[in-house]
């Protein structure tokens, strides 16, 4: 007992005495009107989330309010005190509020079951989620129990059966989501399996349109969400061209909405309640910010996203300083589209709600130079902003700019564990074998059983090779956390290091079941099969992960050698040129569309690929040596059928630095120097040229008569120092 705590009073002595020195110098302090709304904002924000137990909107609030505590107010914002608000209930409520506060959910509830304020309500309604919630993820956890999968909980059921007329009545809404009663009562865990037997339906006319994308989504689901793998057969040839072209209409992240379009009956509401009929106390929820807010996390875990974006625009209409309608609102929207028909009031909230979508729509630039404004107008110091920049230069593919945000955030705050995970995946890319080691280390000491510490162990643990060791560490923060995606992801990578393609799968369906926007999910997909050789499967899933994340050059790239494969060779060219344009990290798709030329006998094509492909890389150290030689072998050829005898010598003697290419070289200089003798011999003697074995054998010619055009080569990122 004493070594561990003298281990963990070392880490944190060695921790402080190495950050607190390089601690950066205290920002100025700026003096605006928007600096002192935000104060005021989010002193009451503060008060609000505390008293309704939301600890994630308290801490950011908390953390971003340090950003403006040395502002001045005019005037000290009036706060109502508790007792107040709820008159005779405060007594119970602070009962309530301390269980809950001890996480002793299901007692929390019971004791806040009378309570008719919206804030006993709130604290009554929200102690009953999490009570489920944290018996749900703890039944996931025990292989012995068995509940029913994707089945929607009980407590669910009853907060959409308490809130949902309210909502319906004050939003004046007329074909608000059915709800049933669920099953009502503490300490009942019986699922409810029948709570579609009040819905009356109706179908939408099926449209040819609509058949095909209805077709294309239950294809995707079944295969996705399929419980057994299998690899019976590959798609048809006659599928591949339709495959992906409707996606972006199909709504991807419910799954438990089908793809045909319901129309709800506006006659009944399914929930057995009339909103004219309700009481004045429940009408009173309706105008509830935070009642809205669980309301509409309900209606998301319930399957019905669209009626969740507009309670939860409601609720934030009702008070922007509900960070947490905010963020679950960001977590809602998957496209652009999506984002351009919300109506949300015009506050500061909405411009670091912003910073935060434009990370996930991969609007990297938008969310840097909203970030920037903020920082400027007195924000500087928000470890929220710093890790919105990081996320944003990660999506860029600036790692170093990346890793120098997350140092940033370490020295202002050594002990923070959010978004860590995210740190170390950037460590393991770049290798930093002896940073990872020591943020390893130090994780352990601050949070050993969190779930982003069992990831940057596991990614510790990858790097060194040790694969078994780092899957027993990803699947323990999936213990912790069954929705945590990261690990998915994390995990699938490894299983595909241990050749455990079908364990592999597994974990990348789990992460997509999870998030269906994570691109590297769907990558890993297509890289999976691509290994087994099911390459229809292979291009679906390179094509999605591009629609996610456009302008990572290396999906473009994979997508690009995808199309080769299958001997579709003009989108493959396309692609590999659309690589090169935005930026190509890896350095390969310019040297892979040169092969391609090269491939399909494309002579002047392929020289013109390979001789840009050696002036990009000219002084940059790379581990391509044999494809530079085969580059200078392949041009030199090139020129020596064109009798530039001095040139091809030139590119033939740079073949001798690789030792794959020497032995040609030396064949091909012997070759040079005997044509150069006959025509200098023979000045006046035409030259037959005989045809050369090449590198790759030659094909039938491409059909391509409009070939994609190279960039400009400045056009190409500077590559990492």
């Amino acid at each position: 007992m004493a070594g561990g705590y003298d281990g963990l009073h070392d880490m944190t002595a060695i921790i402080f005495g190495t950050t607190l020195s390089l601690k950066q110098k205290k920002s100025e302090t700026i003096e605006s009107d928007f600096t002192r709304r935000v104060k005021i904002d989010l002193i009451k924000a503060k008060e609000e989330a505390n008293h309704r137990g939301l600890l994630n909107a308290y801490s950011w609030c908390a953390d971003l309010a340090l950003c403006v505590k040395d502002v001045t107010l005019l005037e000290e914002p009036t706060l109502p005190p508790l007792r107040q608000q709820l008159g005779s209930e405060a007594d119970d409520f602070d009962q309530a509020k301390g269980l809950f506060n001890l996480k002793d959910y299901f007692r929390a509830a019971y004791y806040s079951e009378h309570l008719k304020h919206p804030l006993g309500l709130f604290l009554h309604l929200y102690s009953r989620y999490c009570a489920y919630e944290q018996k749900i993820n703890n039944d996931r956890m025990d292989s012995i129990t068995l509940l029913p999968k994707n089945v929607p909980g009980p407590h669910l059921f009853e907060i959409a059966h308490r809130l949902g007329p309210a909502y319906h009545r004050v939003s004046k809404k007329e074909n608000f989501p059915y709800k049933t009663k669920g099953v009502i009562g503490l300490g009942d865990y019986e699922y409810k399996t029948k709570h579609t037997k009040h819905i009356n339906v109706k179908s939408v006319p099926s449209t040819s349109k609509l058949r095909a994308k209805r077709k294309l989504s239950s294809h995707l689901n079944d295969h996705i969400n399929e419980d057994k793998f299998t690899i019976d057969h590959d798609l048809g040839d006659n599928e591949i061209a339709h495959l992906g072209d409707d996606v972006d209409d199909i709504e991807v992240d419910d799954e438990n909405e089908s793809s045909l379009k319901l129309q709800l009956d506006s006659s009944s509401n399914g929930t057995g309640v009339k909103s004219d009929e309700l009481k004045e106390d429940d009408i009173i929820c309706g105008y509830d910010s935070y009642l809205m807010y669980l309301y509409g996390v309900v209606l998301q875990q319930l399957g019905h996203r669209k009626q969740a974006l507009e309670v939860l625009c409601w609720a934030i209409h009702l008070s922007p300083i509900n960070w947490a309608a905010w963020a679950q609102l960001a977590h809602l929207i998957d496209k652009r589209s999506t984002l351009e028909q919300l109506d949300l009031p015009d506050v500061w909230q909405r411009r670091l709600f912003l910073c935060e979508v434009f990370v996930e729509l991969n609007l990297d630039a938008d969310a840097l130079a909203e970030c920037d404004q903020l920082m400027a107008e007195g924000l500087e110091g928000s470890a929220f902003l710093k890790t919105q920049r990081a996320l944003a230069f990660r999506n860029l593919r600036e790692l170093d700019l990346a890793i120098a945000e997350f140092e940033s955030i370490e020295r202002s705050d050594p002990f923070r564990v959010a978004s860590v995970d995210v740190f170390s995946n950037l460590l393991y890319v770049k290798e930093r074998r002896t940073q990872l080691a020591n943020l390893a280390a130090k994780m352990v000491q601050v949070a050993k059983y969190s779930v982003e510490t069992c990831c940057v162990v596991g990614n510790y643990l990858s790097l060194r090779g040790e694969h078994e060791k780092a899957v027993v560490h990803f699947q323990r923060a999936l213990k912790l956390n069954p929705k945590f995606v990261s690990a998915y992801t994390l995990m699938g990578y490894e299983y595909m290091e241990m050749k455990s393609t079908i364990q592999a799968i597994q974990c990348y369906r789990n992460a997509l079941k999870v998030n269906r926007r994570d691109y590297s999910a769907w990558f890993g997909l297509g890289q999976t099969y691509e290994v087994l050789r099911l390459l229809n499967y292979s291009l679906f899933y390179f094509k999605q992960a591009q629609r996610l994340h456009p302008y990572d050059s290396r999906m473009i790239t994979a997508l690009g050698e995808a199309f080769e494969k299958k001997e579709m060779f003009l989108e493959a060219k396309k692609c590999y040129v659309k690589a090169h344009s935005v930026g190509d990290v890896e350095g390969t798709a310019l040297l892979k569309l040169a092969k391609l030329y090269q491939r399909l006998a494309e002579t002047e094509r392929a020289a013109d690929a390979y001789e840009r492909y050696l002036r990009e890389t000219e002084g940059e150290e790379s581990d391509e040596a044999e494809e530079r030689g085969r580059a200078h072998l392949y041009l030199a050829e090139f020129l020596l059928s064109l009798k530039q005898f001095a040139t091809a010598e030139e590119y033939a003697k740079k073949c001798m630095e690789c030792a794959e290419t020497q032995e040609a070289s030396k064949s091909l200089l012997k070759e040079i120097a005997h044509k150069r003798n006959l025509t200098d011999a023979n000045p006046a003697l035409p030259q037959r040229d005989e045809p050369r074995p090449s590198l790759v054998g030659n094909r039938a010619r491409s059909s391509d008569d409009d070939p994609p055009v190279l960039p400009h080569p400045l056009l190409r990122l500077p590559p990492s120092p």
